[in-house]
């Protein structure tokens, strides 16, 4: 199982934490929250069981809401990128936005602000090939991918 730092993901009065487990071959994107009312036990939420071979998860607020948003990939076939983001305060529904399909399975991911515009940007290696996900900025619009070392291509 991998687990992800502590991060401020909705509906998580004090602390919450996202994971990558296994389970019969297949991966889990979960949640879990602890509340902050007499200590609490742990809820679990699982976000996402297609993902294959699930090996890296990230945790960050990429669109400034103040509430982390989740990135998470597989090295299983297909080979995916996905952000998760939360549709409401509680943190019930969520929505998953594809940042890659088939061109790269990630072995690690990081988020920095690699262009220096104030927005974290998502970075991923898996094997040879590196990606940089620039953050555009603006609601609802997931990072698009400018760095493809595969392609030997970049943006000017």
């Amino acid at each position: 199982m991998t687990y992800g730092d502590f991060c401020a993901l909705p509906g998580a009065v004090r602390r919450s934490q996202a994971a990558l487990g296994g389970r019969r071959g297949a991966f889990q994107v979960t949640e879990v929250a602890k509340s902050s009312l007499q200590g609490r036990e742990w809820r679990r939420q699982v976000l996402d069981d297609s993902l294959d071979g699930g090996h890296t998860i990230q945790a960050a607020d990429l669109d400034g809401d103040g509430n982390d948003e989740l990135i998470a990939g597989g090295r299983g076939k297909p080979f995916s990128t996905h952000l998760y983001k939360a549709d409401d305060a509680r943190g019930i529904r969520w929505t998953r936005a594809t940042l890659d399909e088939g061109g790269m399975g990630p072995a690690a991911c990081v988020v920095a602000d690699l262009n220096a515009d104030r927005r974290p940007d998502v970075a991923c290696i898996g094997g040879a090939t590196l990606k940089w996900y620039e953050n555009l900025g603006g609601a609802g619009s997931a990072p698009r991918a400018v760095l493809d070392s595969s392609a030997a291509t970049a943006r000017e």
